[in-house]
């Protein structure tokens, strides 16, 4: 029933669309480097309606046929442009000019009309105002801009995963320049793998997916990299205690070819003593590379980008009996190629090829004895292949549509274990070959001056390896808004989602000790249905007041076993280590205060949610609570505005602990003379209370001709509170003093031991252009 709803719904706003009109489209640019601006607003005064731009900056309207068009382009950061043009066959070319006083903070989707766009389901991140918080060791970071959003939680301390409404990481689509990204985090996620100097936009969808997206359950996370400066060479340096990175930029022919180089590497040996102590010590070692060509012609944009990053990471504990040494190394290598063209005055195509080659080691170094060291090695890569292909256009002044096909080619290696001791002989697991087929159609009308329905449908096909044969789904796709005045706007969605991936999650310790799979025939794809409701509210005071309730169901999810390990999970049969056929449910509620003003701005999110699953042979087939289950999840930024062009910011951040599994019992087994741990259903436990408080004083000069310098002083974890990283249990065995003839222990104890990284993290940083 419900697909059949969804199918004439499409039916009926097809047989809306009126074919009146002419075609108005072009591009909208920075009037200093000629660089595409995406997701301006372009509205046609007369009319109302409003579209933005795409990825290269482009757009396309329909007014009233006439002679002229007046139209109001607005973009953060940039003059309002109001202008009156003449309608042609050639495309436009709208130039905005920067502000030189940027408004400080506003992360939403509010133009400068304050007329309400969206709500809380979408989130707009501008790059230009990242400084507004408070960043880690002098490093502004995007993926940190998320975390303090409502919905979007992060991880343990010292994981980079995101958590976007009762999701698990691996249900988050991130693409960079539409290439996928696995694992992208530096420093465990303390630091973004995408450098911040070359980011133009970062946007998410927590709901209400548009149909060009699939393959993941929670969210999409946009992140687009500059097309750079097409009128001249600009540079710019950074230097901080964690790392340093440079930015070029510049027209190898003005106005068409530009190039953007930028890379960051870690020089962390201060933090590193700030860090170690006589019972652990951890070292890192990170880089990122980017480079982008682009290539604009009147009727086309052509953008090629590179892009890799690096982590090593070497942890040591020396209190244990056994000493205890572990090597992580993992990065992506990307690469993605993006031809836009104009087919027509109202139609333009979308041509995408990305290509990710990620890896990921774990090496565990035990020692044995004094003089013997057993080592055990595993590794897991992945190559993926995409192309997809996508028309857009306007059937009408009020009607817009798109269509698009996209193929997916996957090469995983899971695993490869290999160890010294030869009692253990190099295993490696089924290389696992799939494809991914889907195309979708979606069609967006404008009713009246108030209400916008958008509706899509995509078929997703997964061909499953081993003999899984070929799977697929019907998702249907649904957003609507109603406009209640200039001020305010209700917005509902639905949407089914389904993913060909799996990821098994080390569930005892929060290193990121992950692997990845393919779906198959004993454990099928995912899927999800995402419903959302919500209200939001601003005022020209500059107020924003956002409410969002959602509810999301889940099929087919997995969770690895109590007590398996990324090196004790099989190497061959990787389905014997997890719980298959789960059903999830997850809802909450999801608030934004925003506050912008002259001299003091910044927002209070919070999120109350609930996250529980079930499998039919844990807990006797009843509901229990997730590992990423947090009741309450608050972040409170803010910042003034100081004399002689400083800043003072803060970000206080509050939420409940994550659960995770741990022993209520140890029992001595006299056969394998061993100690057991008994546990007592999942996520049995919780970990303490996270808070802590970020303070930074920053400095930043702009001077007309765009030269900058920025100087930033601060210190992250304020009261050096020491929040888990993660929890490990320990069992210590002691016999009573009968020499060589003990054979039953004397006593058995059972600890869990919390080990916290970066309890008080003082930083300065300097940034210029040259």
């Amino acid at each position: 029933m419900t697909r059949k709803l969804f199918i004439c719904l499409l039916t009926l706003l097809f047989g809306y669309a009126p074919l009146t009109g002419q075609a108005l489209f072009g591009t909208v640019q920075d009037s200093k480097t000629s660089e595409g601006l995406i997701g301006a607003y372009v509205t046609d005064i007369a009319r109302s309606s409003t579209t933005t731009t795409d990825a290269f900056g482009n757009f396309k309207l329909t007014v009233p046929t006439g002679v002229s068009a007046h139209l109001s382009v607005s973009y953060l950061g940039y003059r309002t442009l109001d202008t009156t043009v003449t309608v042609t066959s050639q495309p436009l070319r709208l130039r905005l000019v920067p502000q030189a006083d940027l408004p400080t903070v506003v992360v939403s989707s509010i133009d400068d009309e304050k007329q309400v766009r969206s709500n809380l389901s979408v989130v707009d991140v501008p790059i230009q105002l990242l400084n507004a918080i408070p960043p880690l060791a002098g490093e502004t970071d995007p993926i940190k801009a998320l975390q303090l959003m409502p919905g979007i939680a992060a991880g343990a301390e010292g994981t980079a995963d995101l958590y976007v409404r009762g999701g698990t990481p691996d249900q988050n689509l991130i693409l960079f320049d539409g290439a996928k990204v696995y694992n992208a985090n530096h420093l465990f996620g303390f630091v973004s793998p995408f450098h911040p100097d070359l980011l133009k936009s970062i946007r998410v969808h927590k709901a209400g997916f548009p149909a060009r997206f699939g393959g993941r359950l929670s969210s999409v996370v946009e992140v687009n990299s500059e097309e750079g400066n097409k009128q001249e060479w600009k540079s710019s340096l950074g230097l901080g205690l964690v790392n340093s990175r440079f930015r070029v930029t510049g027209p190898l022919k003005k106005d068409r070819l530009s190039l953007v180089l930028g890379g960051r590497t870690a020089h962390l040996s201060l933090l590193n003593l700030l860090t170690s102590n006589q019972e652990s010590f951890q070292t890192y070692l990170f880089y990122d590379f980017n480079v982008k060509l682009n290539l604009k012609t009147d009727r086309s944009n052509l953008s090629l980008s590179f892009f890799r990053n690096y982590d090593r990471t070497a942890a040591e504990n020396r209190f244990l009996r056994t000493p205890l040494r572990g090597v992580f190394d993992y990065g992506n290598l990307t690469g993605s190629a993006r031809w836009s063209y104009a087919l027509s005055p109202t139609f333009s195509s979308v041509v995408l090829l990305t290509s990710n080659d990620y890896r990921y080691r774990a090496r565990e170094e035990l020692s044995v004895s004094d003089d013997a060291v057993a080592t055990t090695s595993s590794v897991s890569t992945i190559a993926e292949r995409t192309a997809k292909l996508e028309i857009q256009g306007n059937l009408g002044a009020s009607f817009s549509t798109e269509f698009g096909l996209e193929a997916n080619n996957r090469l995983i290696r899971p695993r490869r274990l290999s160890a010294t001791n030869e009692l253990f002989p190099t295993v490696s697991s089924p290389t696992e070959y799939s494809n991914d087929f889907a195309v979708y159609q979606a069609g967006t009308l404008q009713l009246g001056r108030g209400t916008v329905l958008e509706a899509g449908l995509r078929l997703q096909a997964y061909d499953l390896p081993f003999g899984g044969g070929l799977v697929s789904f019907l998702e249907p796709r649904f957003n609507g808004r109603q406009q209640l005045s200039t001020r305010s706007s209700v917005t509902l969605s639905y949407a089914k989602m389904s993913q060909g991936l799996h990821m098994i999650s080390n569930n005892f310790i929060g290193l990121p000790t992950n692997l990845w799979v393919t779906a198959n025939a004993r454990t099928p794809p995912a899927s999800s249905h995402n419903y959302s409701l919500g209200y939001a509210f601003n005022d020209q005071a500059g107020t924003e007041v956002a409410v969002d309730a959602y509810y999301k169901t889940g099929r087919d999810i997995i969770d690895p076993l109590p007590g398996v390990s990324f090196f004790q999970s099989s190497a061959v049969n990787w389905e014997e280590d997890v719980s298959r056929g789960g059903e999830s449910r997850a809802y909450g509620l999801e608030m934004l205060y925003r506050r912008s003003a002259e001299k003091f701005f910044g927002w209070v999110a919070y999120t109350l949610s609930w996250n529980r699953i079930r499998y039919a042979d844990i807990n006797g087939g009843d509901w229990y609570y997730r590992q990423f289950d947090r009741r309450h999840d608050l972040s409170v930024v803010g910042g003034i505005n100081l004399p002689n062009n400083w800043q003072f910011l803060s970000t206080f951040v509050l939420n409940s602990g994550f659960r995770l599994t741990l022993p209520v019992a140890i029992y001595y087994d006299g056969f394998s003379k061993q100690p057991v741990p008994v546990y007592r259903g999942r996520y049995n436990e919780k970990s303490p209370l996270y808070h802590r408080l970020d303070v930074s004083f920053q400095h930043r000069v702009v001077k007309p001709s765009g030269k900058f310098r920025t100087f930033t002083v601060g210190c992250n974890n304020v009261y050096a509170r020491r929040n888990p990283t993660y929890l490990i249990t320990e069992t210590d065995v002691s016999y009573a003093a009968s020499g060589t003839l003990a054979v039953l222990p004397d006593e058995i104890r059972n600890t869990v031991r919390q080990f916290s990284f970066f309890t008080f993290i003082p930083f300065v940083s300097y940034a210029f252009s040259l």
